[in-house]
């Protein structure tokens, strides 16, 4: 069964001007880990 609210705790990272990279750690029951979220992205300013 499908928890209806996840945690999550993760760091983020700022390298060039624009682009980061994140790791976070999907849990529930603030101790039961369901997986882990890589981010990669780049921010566009107009």
């Amino acid at each position: 069964m499908t928890p209806p609210f996840y945690q999550r705790i993760g760091v983020k990272y700022h390298f060039l001007s624009n682009t980061f990279l994140g790791i976070n750690l999907r849990a529930y029951n603030f101790y039961e880990s369901d997986f882990i979220e890589w981010t990669l992205g780049h921010r566009i300013i107009w």
